[in-house]
Formats: structure tokens, sequence, C-alpha cells
């Protein structure tokens, strides 16, 4: 009576905690919906430190721009402090971004502040090594107006010594800066494309274009304008403050849930309601609530973290009792589709408990994130190899072992947004037809090889699925699992276009799945006379 009772507890505690975490995310989908602006800003200083590069005089320069619709320039200070003043006029008419990739002398900057004071908007483009000094920042907070300075950083860059322009309600901006070497490398169109990635998979609001020379950056504006605008995008100074938050009450329900998760999830694989694992839950829902009081921040990214890597290994321990003598197409339909639903909405949860604008806006980064993406799939091979005999691992076994082991350390060693093993440029030119056809183009971790993986061993009957080739099989599936999962990650992307990220590889890698069914099938047939309990046997 009693175990009954938990157990209703248990799963109303997680069916509780999913309505909560749907009711977040089309919260954070609507507040999206808002947040669609752009701001184009053109990097004046290459042009105006290299004359040559000019045909033009600096105001004729303006001016054309400003007939094609630019509201914002970026200078230095250096060269704003050398221009003259009919040089200056033509700015009175456009929002100026001052760039700061050192910190200019403090009198120097602050004469100079004084003098634009009765300029449009400033903004202020910080770049390292200024970011990751403390003393130049607070130098910089304290001759600004706080409520009026606008920050803006690369995106690359580690932000989180802005923290404190965030508390004082300075309206920060990630911004896409193309450096003018870079520009003299790409084509028209690859700059495009690269501009417009940033703005639609990582809410990019700040886009900086580096003028190389007045005729490059005529054809960028005019070609990145018309593109931003055809995709919906509001263009001009932006206005938007990026100020989204989840109280952490709202997350109570959702410690609940993963709590209650992770009891059922001991409970089912160790067949028992031992006080250990009682005495385990009551701990991990006391130091969490206490955290979330205490250190909000750290424990938000611990309680992500635990929910990326739980419902893998929840959903492995369900789906292995109710699908266990499922297989064929039906046997891998409800496989792939049961761990899909389980690592989106694992997902949702992480995304849900980084709900807040310090994570949005990525001065607060998810930590540990090649960890968690490989965490899942070692604890799920170590529940399955419990039921091998060791001893009796003959040596193509162990060699087939380490060929799953080395491509799982290279499918780590890929991710990340700067990954060690460099990426081929016919890959890139795949992911750049991926990206024109469905728009949100899906990880090749998923389509060409999770998901195609996953569907082979769903396909298996039971027994085929306790040799040790199936083994290497589900984990590689696991990896486009936990691919999912790495999506949800990224507090920056919008939610839809995640979704719609998640959803393109698992039609395309369910069509990739069934063609290698199939020729699994028939080379069985060809090759093997004997009926032997291969797929859809």
């Amino acid at each position: 009576m009693l175990k009954s009772s938990l157990s209703k507890l248990l799963y109303s505690c997680i069916c509780i905690s999913i309505l909560v975490v749907l009711g977040i995310t089309v919260a954070r989908i609507s507040w999206e919906g808002e947040q669609r602006e752009a701001e184009l800003a053109v990097n004046l200083d290459t042009l105006l430190q290299n004359p040559s590069g000019a045909a033009q005089p600096f105001d004729s320069i303006l001016t054309k721009l400003q007939e094609m619709g630019l509201d914002s320039v970026i200078l230095s200070p250096q060269v704003l402090d050398q221009l003259s003043t009919q040089d200056r006029d033509p700015l009175h008419k456009v929002k100026i971004i001052w760039k700061l990739d050192s910190l200019v002398p403090f009198d120097k900057l602050q004469a100079l502040y004084v003098q634009m004071a009765d300029f449009s908007t400033e903004g202020i483009l910080m770049q390292n090594p200024l970011l990751s000094s403390p003393v130049n920042l607070q130098l910089i907070f304290r001759m600004f107006d706080s409520t009026r300075i606008v920050v803006a950083w690369d995106e690359f860059q580690e932000a989180s010594s802005l923290s404190e322009f965030y508390k004082k309600g300075s309206h920060l901006m990630r911004a896409h800066i193309l450096k003018a070497e870079e520009r003299v490398k790409l084509s028209s169109q690859d700059t495009l494309e690269r501009f417009m990635r940033a703005v639609r998979e990582r809410s990019i609001s700040l886009i900086s274009i580096p003028a190389v020379s007045i005729d490059q950056v005529t054809t960028d504006f005019s070609s990145l304008k018309e593109e931003l605008k055809q995709q919906g995008f509001q263009l001009g100074i932006s206005q938007s403050e990026i100020r989204f938050s989840i109280d952490w009450l709202l997350l109570i329900p959702l410690l609940l849930g993963l709590a209650g998760l992770f009891f059922w999830a001991a409970q089912k694989h160790f067949q028992k309601n031992n006080r250990l694992i009682s005495l385990s839950h009551l701990i991990f829902l006391i130091l969490a609530a206490a955290g979330l009081q205490i250190f909000e921040v750290e424990t938000r990214l611990v309680l992500a973290w635990i929910a990326v890597v739980l419902f893998p290994i929840a959903a492995y321990l369900f789906l292995k009792d109710w699908l266990a003598h499922a297989h064929g197409i039906k046997g891998s339909l409800c496989w792939v589709l049961g761990f899909t639903i389980s690592s989106i909405i694992g997902g949702l949860f992480a995304a849900a408990i980084l709900g807040d604008s310090l994570y949005l806006l990525d001065i607060e980064t998810f930590r540990g994130i090649k960890l968690a993406l490989i965490a899942p799939i070692l604890m799920i091979g170590l529940i399955e190899l419990s039921n091998f005999d060791l001893r009796s691992l003959r040596i193509e076994d162990w060699l087939l072992g380490a060929g799953v082991a080395a491509l799982l350390a290279i499918a780590l060693l890929r991710s990340g947004n700067f990954s060690i093993l460099p990426v081929s440029s016919e890959e890139l030119d795949l992911r750049g037809l991926l990206e024109n056809l469905l728009y949100a183009r899906p990880r090749f971790k998923e389509l060409l090889i999770g998901h195609p993986a996953l569907w082979l061993w769903g396909s298996l009957l039971l027994a085929v699925r306790q040799r040790t080739w199936a083994l290497g099989l589900l984990l590689i599936g696991l990896m486009g699992q936990v691919s999912i999962l790495n999506s949800f990650l990224h507090p920056y992307t919008p939610l839809l276009f995640t979704l719609l990220r998640v959803f393109n590889g698992l039609w395309i890698g369910a069509i990739i799945g069934l063609a290698a069914y199939g020729i699994f099938k028939l080379a069985h047939r060809i090759f093997d006379s004997q009926p032997v309990d291969y797929p859809g046997q």
C-alpha cells in the first residue's frame, strides 16, 4: 500500500513538473517572438584609417550609407578624436558605437565623452583585453550613465565580467563582429550567410559590418538589410531589453520532478525500495532548494546538467521493459520516438532551468557540456555491460568496443563552437545546402549517425540486442539523443529554432534509418542462408 502510494506521488511530481516546463516553454517562445530586432552597424575605422581605400570624403560616405538606411556606425575613440568638427557633423544623425579594443587613457576618454554628449545614444563595443579587466570595466561604468549605456560585445568572448552592467540595468547586446581581414577572404554570399546564421541561430542583435571599401560595405549592407526584412526581422536601433527570467519559486516543481524521476530510475535499476535511495532523494531536495536560495546561478547549472543526464537514462530503463519484445519497423519507430520525446522533454527542462537573461545573453554559460554529452552513454553502457560475462568476450568484441569508444571520442572532440578536429570544406558546403533548404539545419550526429543506428538497433529481436555488436549499435544510436540535448543547452538559440532542428534531424534520420534497415536485411538474405534472429525475422 505504501509502495503504491509512493509510486503515485512520484508520477504526480513528474507529470506536474512537465506541465510547468511546457508552460515556461510557451512563455519563452512568445517572448522570443517579440525580440526579432537586428541593428546593423558599419565599422568605419578601417576605411578612415586607410584614406586610399575611401574614394569619397567621410561625410559623403556617411550620407550615402544613411540614404540606404544606416542607423549606427562603429568608430574607435582614437579615430573619433582625429575627426574634424566638419567630419563630426554628420554623426549627429546616427547612433555612435564606441569600439574599445583596449582602454584609452581615462582622461582622454572622459574628455571625448563630454564632447560627444549631445550625440545620439552611445553604445560601447567592448573587446579583449578590456572585458577581462574588472578595473577597466569599473572605470567605464563610472564614467557613463549606467541606465543609458548600451554595451555590446563579441558573441565568442567570455562575458561573465559584464554581470555588473546587467544588474545595474544597462542595455546589453550580443554582437557578431566580422573583422576586415576576414571579410577580404569571403565572398559577398558567404558574408551574407554568415551574418544571417548569427542572427537566426544565435539571437545576435548587433551586426558589425567591416568597411574594407565603400563598394564592399554598401553591397554587404544592402543585401543583409533586404534578407533580414524578408525573414521578418525589424531593423533599426535596437530598443528591446533582453530581460526574461523564471523566478526560482517556479523551479521548485521542476526540482520535485527531477527528484521523482531520479528516485523512480534508482528503484527501477536496483529493483528495490531501499533506505539509501530514499535518503539520497531527500538530501538532493534539501540541497537543491537551499542552493537556489544561496547560490542560484551555480545551482541552476547543476540542475540543468542533472536533467540532460537523467532523462536519457530514465527513458532507457522505461523503454527497456515496455518495448522488450518490439522489433522490426514498429520496434524501430517506438524506440526512436520514445527516446526522442524523452530527450526533448529533458532538453526543455534544461532550457526552463536556464531561462534567465544571464544565460540567454551568454553572460553565464553552461559548463561541463562535454561531460553531459558522454555521461548518459557511459552510464547506459555500464548498465548493459552488467548483463555480460566479461570473461567470455572475444578479441573481436574488445576491438569493437575500442572502435565505438573512438567514434564517441571523435564526436566529443567535434562538439562545441571551436572543435579540436577541423571541418572539411565538403561538410561546410553540405551544411550550407541544408541551411538553405531547411532553415534549421539538423546536426549530422543525429541524421547521419545517431538516428539510423537507433533505427537498426530497435529493429532487432531481444536475443540479438544482447550481443556485443548490438550494444555498440545502441551506444552509437545514443549519440543522436545527446546531440538533441546539446541543442537545448545553448540558451541564446531560440527554442522554436531548436525544436525545428530536432524535427528535421528526426525525419531525415528516419529515412536514412529505413534505408539502412533495408540494406541490412537484404545483406542477411544474400550472405546468410541460416535462420538467425536478425532484424524483421
